[in-house]
């Protein structure tokens, strides 16, 4: 292997921690508080909010990516939740790490299935909420959701558990 290509390979592989609820809030969570919570929050909102996110997450390499998570987390995170998570990333090394491409696509599959559609719902009506379901997705990111019988439905739970 030549010196340019063990340059290319070191941005393949990055391995990371992501804070948890449980890291901010000092107790585990549990999936039933994931799954109460998104069921009061509107679908399209979710969509909307979480797809750009996804983006964002699935540039692997960002050389600012900690900017990245920052913004991230000022923007969608109610002022006290953004507070703890800054201050335990910062406080114990781990970084601040919340949002990542898993994580989103985890979020965006439990939206379909358990968000109703409340129009009128706006971002600013649910900053809490949507820090708790960000950090309570990554106590909950592997765990497998019912899933459908049909073979589309077989297909997409395959295609889910494979993303990074």
């Amino acid at each position: 292997m030549t010196h340019e290509s063990l340059e290319s390979c070191q941005f393949m592989t990055e391995i990371g921690t992501y804070l948890r609820y449980q890291d901010v809030f000092g107790t585990p969570s549990r999936l039933e508080q994931f799954e109460t919570l998104m069921r009061s929050l509107d679908l399209g909102l979710m969509l909307r909010l979480f797809s750009p996110v996804n983006t964002i997450c699935a540039r692997r390499g960002l050389p600012n990516r900690d900017q990245a998570q920052l913004a991230l987390i000022r923007e969608l995170f109610d002022e006290a939740t953004a507070s703890k998570t800054l201050a335990y990333g910062t406080k114990t090394g781990r970084g601040i790490t919340v949002f990542h491409r898993k994580q989103c696509l985890f979020i965006l599959r439990e939206a379909m299935r358990l968000c109703p559609d409340l129009p009128g719902m706006q971002p600013a009506d649910i900053r809490e909420s949507l820090a708790l379901v960000s950090l309570i997705a990554n106590d909950h990111v592997s765990t497998t959701a019912s899933q459908g019988t049909s073979p589309l439905d077989q297909i997409a739970a395959l295609m889910l558990s494979s993303f990074p």
